[in-house]
């Protein structure tokens, strides 16, 4: 299996290294990635919910206000 690239500068030389990641970086890039994954979904859940809210006649005040 390919493991992603990690591109370092080092601005002392202006050299570029791109390397693989290691098992650690992987599992943390792993980590942050389901992280965000997670995020997004929960921001298509709200935006959902109060889409279906407003349909049924709530005004976009009422949906904010539950959401404080």
């Amino acid at each position: 299996m390919t493991l992603p690239k990690i591109r370092i500068h080092d601005t002392e030389t202006d050299k570029i290294i791109d390397r693989e990641m290691n098992a650690e970086e992987y599992k943390d890039y792993q980590n942050r990635v389901a992280e965000a994954q997670a995020v997004q979904a929960e921001i298509v859940a709200k935006s959902s919910a109060a889409e279906k809210l407003i349909k049924l006649g709530l005004t976009e005040a009422e949906v904010k206000s539950l959401n404080a």
